[in-house]
């Protein structure tokens, strides 16, 4: 959205303040923007293509662990070295699967979005009902915080990340170091 924008400074004349403000560009008046861009690549690269993809690969990966989760039950009584690979590789798979169920959740709100703007046909937020408005700060307010919970994610999941934090941003002392790691190994 920054390309149909241009920024001037305008000053106040009666309260001398300086403010950026928001100029509509060239750009933004083309017919390429606005019925091209933001009616159908921007929903189409945004919203419906992550909502498929992830959608898509979260099935394969449900599949694969169904699947490998009736193997590995036989091998997990037989050998205890297998049980914890097998342990660790769930943990990993559990954590890219939560990874990804929150980008699809984000995703999902944004193609809601698109689908409520081209009900009320129009392009821009300010031309919706209040809950159009409500719908994309929601959608905005998750894509923001997207990262954030990946971040935590890692901290929940990842032993290994853990350890390697903590060595790296705080001084620890090795008991809690290693009751943090599991055993200090």
């Amino acid at each position: 959205m920054m390309m149909e924008d241009s920024w001037e400074y305008h000053t106040d004349k009666y309260t001398n303040i300086t403010m950026f403000k928001s100029v509509s560009s060239e750009f933004s008046k083309t017919y390429f923007n606005n019925d091209i861009y933001l009616r159908y690549l921007n929903p189409i690269f945004d919203a419906f293509i992550p909502v498929v993809a992830i959608s898509t690969i979260n099935i394969i990966i449900a599949r694969t662990l169904h699947q490998r989760n009736r193997l590995q039950k036989a091998l997990t009584v037989a050998d205890s070295k297998n049980g914890t690979k097998y342990r660790e590789s769930r943990r990993i798979t559990t954590m890219v699967v939560f990874i990804s169920l929150e980008t699809l959740v984000t995703r999902s709100t944004r193609m809601v979005n698109f689908i409520i703007q081209g009900y009320y046909g129009t392009l821009y937020i300010n031309e919706c009902p209040l809950y159009c408005g409500v719908v994309a700060a929601l959608a905005h307010f998750l894509t923001i915080t997207n990262a954030t919970f990946n971040f935590f994610c890692f901290c929940y999941f990842g032993t290994k990340f853990r350890r390697c934090f903590l060595r790296k941003y705080f001084r620890v002392p090795k008991n809690i170091r290693q009751a943090t790691s599991g055993g200090g190994k």
